[in-house]
């Protein structure tokens, strides 16, 4: 994904779009309510401080998207989740979860799309071989 497609040169990034920082946390809170929740993927969320986890999720995603400038340092995702023994069957509960929500938050078609595939393109990093 290019700088470009993140941001439109005569407007605002996608973060800004989404309602800003604080939109995108409050998306994510119900994302990992939900997750926590879950019959078939809860338990592997259940362990980790949930504000952490949300916490993490919207700098990693503010940050992919082309969001304002934040404080934030990336980690190794392969090396935090290779220990959790995620199977692609768990990942793809995990999408479908955050499309459901997206869609309950009428996020904008667009920025909908680029945080779909963003969550697309780590699938091979997250899940265990």
């Amino acid at each position: 994904m290019t700088q470009n497609k993140k941001r439109n040169s005569t407007g605002p990034d996608p973060i800004t779009r989404l309602g800003g920082f604080d939109q995108l946390t409050i998306i994510l809170e119900e994302f990992y309510t939900r997750l926590i929740d879950d019959i078939w993927i809860g338990y592997i969320f259940k362990p980790f401080d949930r504000q952490k986890l949300i916490s993490d999720q919207a700098e990693f995603v503010n940050r992919s998207l082309g969001g304002p400038k934040r404080n934030y340092e990336p980690r190794n995702l392969k090396q935090i989740h290779r220990p959790l023994k995620i199977t692609g069957g768990h990942f793809d509960r995990r999408h479908q979860i955050l499309k459901e929500v997206l869609n309950e938050f009428n996020v904008d078609e667009e920025i909908k799309e680029l945080w779909i595939n963003l969550d697309l393109k780590f699938k091979a990093v997250i899940i265990s071989r």
